[in-house]
């Protein structure tokens, strides 16, 4: 029951996402996402560009992605550091951090 609810409550959240990405003005009166009308980046970088949908929501994993292959690409440049497969179990954990919960789990919020 919870995980339900919980799952329409992010999907909540990326409705008014791309209803910002439709017209970022758009006023949002759930008192639940009224945040969302001050994370005007991504939502204006769909709107400049003219991405589709899917392509606004996917950002947030785009730049997971990109921070992980960053730590992994630092770990390998430490002096001493170990092997490669030291750096890809880093990016295993790091993968699993804050970034990905919560721009994958609290969808539209992009804090990666």
């Amino acid at each position: 029951m919870l995980e339900a609810s919980l799952r329409g409550y992010s999907s909540r959240r990326g409705y008014f996402v791309l209803q910002q990405t439709q017209d970022p003005g758009v006023q949002i009166h759930d008192t639940n996402h009224k945040i969302l009308r001050w994370r005007l980046l991504i939502p204006g970088l769909g709107y400049l560009l003219h991405l589709p949908n899917w392509a606004v929501l996917g950002l947030a994993h785009l730049g997971c992605l990109i921070l992980t292959l960053v730590q992994v690409a630092r770990s390998r440049r430490v002096p001493g550091s170990g092997s490669d497969h030291e750096a890809l179990c880093l990016g295993l954990i790091a993968g699993a951090g804050a970034p990905f919960f919560t721009s994958m789990g609290l969808l539209g919020y992009y804090d990666s």
